[in-house]
């Protein structure tokens, strides 16, 4: 079997189930989705967000004495244990655990040998981990319920209308009654200037645009952005309804954000012009170019 370890959130979680897919249709083995472990400490209280998708996988829930179980064999020493040692070898099922190296593409996961049980864990940012099987992803992506009766009616306006979406992502997430300013820090968020940048770019292509905008943080996207087209701010959605409103949008402006990066990819617009910060974090030193499909403009 092959297990994928989730975590972040729901943008990061499609990139992960999307390699695991893929995984699981070449060697034709069952997707298990741990859907606990990597939620444990996390800051931002994100939990697992797929279940709203037509996915096809089994979810790994777990008991906590199975997550500390399952870590522990994650750690050098534990892997180590010479019990464990002799109780996988009696069964002859010792988990393979395969951890992603870097942040870019790495071809080898593609032909990766699978052993009887198979853990892999990493964020897995690129379209080239999937794009064998993109038809069959965007299927797996297809919602499970239909638009909610109070955005019917902008949902129908999305459709009819020249429709660009821009996702802003100020990275202000607060639990706790705390910010984390280690994870801002890393990621950055993308200024005013780019923003200004999309929205000239799109315009010279595009006649009778209507920008909606979709913002973690509305109040400053609506205090800061004075666009001179035809303005509509989304706001008070949950992640998935905001999701399935932006995937209607003909156009993009994305934020450096896993979450505008699926919205913008299952755009079904075939003539889309899509957006992105060329800075996708602000450590400019980790490399980045593999996160971009090579039809999409960099700015």
């Amino acid at each position: 079997m092959l297990i994928v370890k989730l975590c972040g959130g729901m943008g990061n979680q499609l990139f992960q189930y999307a390699l695991g897919r893929y995984l699981s249709i070449k060697n034709g083995v069952p997707l298990f989705l741990d859907t606990i472990s990597g939620f444990q400490n996390d800051f931002y209280k994100r939990k697992y967000s797929l279940n709203i998708f037509n996915i096809e996988a089994n979810t790994f829930f777990l008991d906590e004495k199975t997550v500390q179980f399952y870590q522990r064999l994650q750690q050098p020493l534990g892997r180590k244990d010479k019990l464990w040692q002799w109780i996988f070898k009696k069964i002859n099922q010792y988990p393979l655990f395969v951890h992603e190296k870097h942040f870019e593409f790495d071809p080898e996961m593609l032909n990766l040998k699978m052993e009887s049980i198979t853990l892999i864990s990493g964020y897995w940012q690129s379209e080239k981990y999937f794009q064998e099987i993109a038809t069959t992803i965007r299927q797996d992506f297809t919602f499970k319920t239909h638009i909610s009766a109070q955005n019917l009616s902008l949902a129908e306006e999305i459709r009819t209308k020249n429709s660009v979406c821009l996702h802003v992502r100020r990275l202000l997430g607060i639990a706790d009654g705390q910010i984390n300013e280690q994870g801002v820090a890393f990621h950055g968020a993308s200024d005013l200037t780019y923003y200004a940048k999309a929205i000239q770019f799109i315009a010279e292509k595009e006649q009778n645009i209507h920008f909606y905008i979709f913002a973690d943080e509305p109040e400053w996207a609506q205090a800061n952005l004075k666009l001179l087209f035809p303005t509509t701010f989304v706001k008070g959605n949950p992640d998935h309804e905001d999701l399935q409103l932006m995937a209607l949008c003909k156009h993009y402006i994305v934020a450096n954000s896993s979450f505008g990066w699926w919205a913008a990819w299952l755009g079904a617009n075939p003539s889309k012009i899509v957006c992105a910060p060329d800075a996708w974090f602000a450590d400019k030193s980790v490399n980045t170019n593999d996160i971009y499909p090579t039809s999409w403009i960099r700015l």
